[in-house]
């Protein structure tokens, strides 16, 4: 009875999308009325910006394909509008690599943020140990300031720690995935 329900949960995928084992490649179909409706009308721009909804929507199409194939993804549309085919894949395109520089320039961001945690850490740090050492009393205020200056570093450091090593690498891991599972994309006026 297991095995049974192992082979369903393997076989799953199939339900979904279309999967071709020779070229390892999971086919996605999403369809589209118009190519008017997938540019986002609220911001004039000289190339068209795609809908932060059809973005997440091509993100999310991508993140439920079967991790061991690549991406073939089809983009239908009723009707293209003023655009052509070869323009709908160039806009596609230039968002994708706007939005990634968008990701750069906040990775850039969060690195900064993390440098002024080190600085702080470290300074704290610093005025812990001459406090320390300058202050000899015992007095519960030394011994307050002391331990709020220790919570101080060791927050800020691990605050710092956690924004360049784990949280860079989980972004940068989810667009490296992303490029790397993309086999193909095409766009086809319905029919």
């Amino acid at each position: 009875m297991k095995a049974k329900k192992l082979e369903e949960w393997d076989s799953i995928e199939r339900e979904f999308f279309k999967i071709d084992e020779e070229e390892k490649t999971a086919k996605i179909v999403m369809q589209y009325d118009s190519a008017e409706d997938w540019i986002d009308s609220t911001c004039l721009t000289d190339t068209p910006l795609i809908s932060t909804e059809v973005l997440d929507q091509i993100r999310s199409a991508f993140g439920l394909a079967p991790s061991k194939y690549k991406v073939d993804l089809t983009l239908q549309f009723n009707d293209f509008g003023p655009y052509t085919e070869t323009q709908m894949a160039d806009i596609l395109k230039k968002n994708l690599i706007i939005e990634l520089k968008g990701k750069v320039n906040e990775t850039r961001q969060r690195d900064r943020t993390a440098v002024y945690f080190i600085v702080a850490g470290l300074l704290s740090f610093l005025f812990m140990f001459l406090m320390r050492s300058a202050l000899a009393g015992d007095t519960m205020w030394d011994e307050f300031f002391f331990y709020l200056f220790d919570i101080i570093t060791t927050v800020s450091l691990y605050e710092a720690v956690t924004i360049l090593f784990l949280e860079k690498k989980e972004k940068l891991a989810e667009f490296r995935n992303l490029l790397d599972s993309v086999s193909s994309i095409h766009f086809e006026k319905n029919s």
